[in-house]
């Protein structure tokens, strides 16, 4: 007899486990079909929009790169250019201080040489046949917070500096205080979204509520006319006047 409840008992055991275990499944399939809609309809009483913040600012600092260029053929060429353009940097740099430049914004640049090879039956350069001639390269970039001097002086140095060749003048105006003004435009950039979900909430007939989640995008940072949007960020170097944008966007609960 003993035997046999044993079996019965065993074998509803077998049917118990299994029993609970899908009760168990079935509750929390339940619990994750509420909270799945209850989030769903969160995300339905809410709203997303960007906000802006717009600043006119004057560069701060200049940067002037002048690149020099000497090239000579012959066994002695190597020596020869080097000593050229040594002569060339000492004009520029004299020239550069002379116009009011002090001698600490000026960094000279490392000379670089490059071979000029021989000439293949085809009309192509070949280093492996020979080499005939060397090139030197180098910078002289001038950092400073006098733009006007660097706006003056970008234009005028092909012209007034002789026996030099310079093959390119590149002039580039930063500005270095955004880090001071960031939080503020964020600030702004924020009431400016929290003023826009108003006008669209409004307009359908509600109230926003409190901001649920928020995420600054990249400064752009422009000409003052420009529309130009990038997802990376932008930094115009071109202009002294720069526009700068901030951008977030801010998700508000409806009520």
């Amino acid at each position: 007899m003993k035997n046999i409840f044993n079996g019965i008992f065993d074998f509803k055991n077998n049917f118990v486990a299994p029993s609970i275990m899908l009760a168990g499944s079935i509750i929390v399939f339940g619990l994750l079909i509420y909270i799945s809609v209850n989030n769903f309809a969160n995300r339905e009483n809410s709203i997303t929009v960007a906000g802006t913040a717009e600043r006119i600012v004057v560069s701060d600092a200049g940067k002037l790169t002048i690149s020099l260029n000497e090239r000579n053929l012959g066994d002695l060429s190597g020596q020869t250019v080097s000593r050229q353009i040594t002569n060339s940097s000492q004009k520029i740099l004299e020239y550069l201080k002379k116009e009011g430049f002090k001698e600490d914004e000026i960094e000279m640049g490392n000379i670089s040489l490059s071979p000029i090879c021989e000439l293949s039956s085809q009309g192509y350069e070949n280093c492996s046949i020979g080499i005939r001639g060397q090139i030197a390269n180098k910078q002289i970039v001038v950092s400073s917070p006098n733009i006007e001097l660097v706006e003056k002086i970008s234009p005028k140095l092909y012209n007034e500096i002789y026996g030099v060749n310079i093959s390119n003048v590149s002039a580039e105006y930063l500005f270095n205080g955004l880090k001071d003004i960031r939080v503020e435009m964020l600030t702004e950039a924020t009431k400016n979204a929290k003023e826009r979900a108003e006008a669209v909430a409004s307009a359908g007939g509600s109230q926003i509520g409190s901001i649920t989640s928020l995420s600054s995008g990249v400064f752009q940072v422009t000409a003052p006319d420009s529309v130009q949007v990038d997802d990376y960020g932008a930094y115009d170097t071109s202009t002294i006047k720069k526009k700068i944008t901030a951008v977030v966007r801010a998700n508000f609960s409806i009520k």
